[in-house]
């Protein structure tokens, strides 16, 4: 078993071949008639990485919330439409379908650089910085949950920095308040095993 891991990390380590590319972004909700197209054979997931080049096809009545890295651009995309992932931003065949905002956010750090060993390293906020940044972007955070308190993707990144922080009882409160908010996300779900793991490991 420690031989397939050790493989398998070969395989797709950053200098390898096989390597799949950095994420751009993150599916931070889902809704409705969703899906990968093509490749990608299970469902879009919240928390799935995104990457330059994926495509999805979002059905009459659903929606996708998209956050990008690079400006902290969240993007929803109601159906119908067609997306391509971009660096920064969604190429959509409906423009009217897209509504996209700035939200709090902190680029994706390696995990080694957090210490938060178990979070996907596409939902890993930086654990560094000054108290004084950390500070702005707690209030930031709990900012935007005032003025939009149903923003799924919002309680997901605000736990992934109190997770970074080792703060772990009020990152799972906030991936709880997620949750409720979408009771058969899987994703969700794994993220808080992970999280137990994590706080069991400490």
């Amino acid at each position: 078993m420690t031989t397939l891991i050790a493989a398998a990390s070969l395989l797709f380590s950053p200098g390898s071949a096989f390597a799949a590319p950095e994420p751009v972004g993150v599916l931070q909700d889902v809704q409705g008639e969703v899906s990968w197209s093509p490749g990608r054979k299970a469902p879009p997931e919240i928390l799935d990485d995104l990457r330059r080049g994926d495509s999805l096809k979002v059905g009459k009545g659903g929606s996708v919330t998209l956050l990008y890295y690079a400006d902290c651009r969240q993007e929803t995309i109601s159906g119908p439409a067609k997306v391509k992932a971009g660096a920064k931003a969604s190429v959509v065949d409906r423009k009217e379908a897209v509504k996209s905002e700035e939200v709090p956010c902190e680029p994706p750090s390696r995990l080694a650089e957090t210490g938060a060993s178990a979070a996907p390293q596409a939902l890993t906020l930086m654990g560094g910085g000054g108290n004084k940044a950390k500070k702005r972007a707690e209030r930031a955070f709990k900012a935007r949950l005032q003025e939009a308190p149903e923003d799924v993707g919002t309680f997901l990144e605000f736990g992934a920095f109190l997770e970074a922080g080792r703060r772990y009882d009020e990152a799972e409160e906030q991936y709880r308040q997620a949750l409720e908010l979408r009771p058969d996300s899987r994703g969700i779900a794994r993220r808080l095993e992970a999280l137990k793991e994590a706080r069991a490991a400490k």
